[in-house]
């Protein structure tokens, strides 16, 4: 069965949203993210792991990065995923989720390699819509850069928010 098999992980805001579908639908799913806010939004959503010393990162992809290296335990809490695919889901627009998503997939990578892990790592990455802030746009464009210089991607699904 489908849902034995892939497992979602949220990040972020946008993420987080789209990662509760899939969590209503009973798939496995996690949700990181920083903001308190964020969090309290997700009505019903079980496995929440928050960003301790973050209220969200402010618009800031780098400030991401930053929160995942102070927040280690939540790297240890994806090691027990037992589906073999996992989607990363986010916003390719905002900082938490585009921060992440390329650093999470050579970490997961790392774990594939060292621990014979076996798992599929793919994304689900949301563009902006064309009326959002350029800071937007440049978040979205440096993050699907870095996605395409990896190698160890299964694949990398683009929605069109415009839509």
């Amino acid at each position: 069965m489908l849902k034995d098999k892939v497992a979602f992980i949220g990040l972020g805001a946008c993420g987080g949203n789209i990662a509760l579908l899939f969590q209503k639908k009973n798939y496995h799913t996690l949700f990181i993210n920083g903001s308190e806010q964020d969090n309290k939004s997700l009505s019903g959503a079980r496995n929440i792991l928050k960003l301790k010393g973050f209220d969200g990162c402010g618009g800031d992809r780098q400030k991401a990065e930053v929160a995942l290296a102070n927040n280690l335990e939540i790297l240890e809490e994806i090691r027990k995923i037992k589906e073999p695919i996992i989607y990363l889901v986010f916003s390719t627009a905002g900082s938490t989720g585009s921060g992440l998503a390329p650093i999470l997939c050579d970490v997961l990578s790392e774990f594939n390699a060292e621990d014979n892990w076996g798992k599929t790592i793919c994304c689900i990455a949301v563009l902006p819509k064309r009326s959002e802030a350029l800071q937007k746009h440049i978040n979205a464009y440096n993050c699907i850069k870095e996605l395409s210089e990896k190698d160890h991607i299964g694949s990398c699904v683009l929605v069109d928010n415009n839509r």
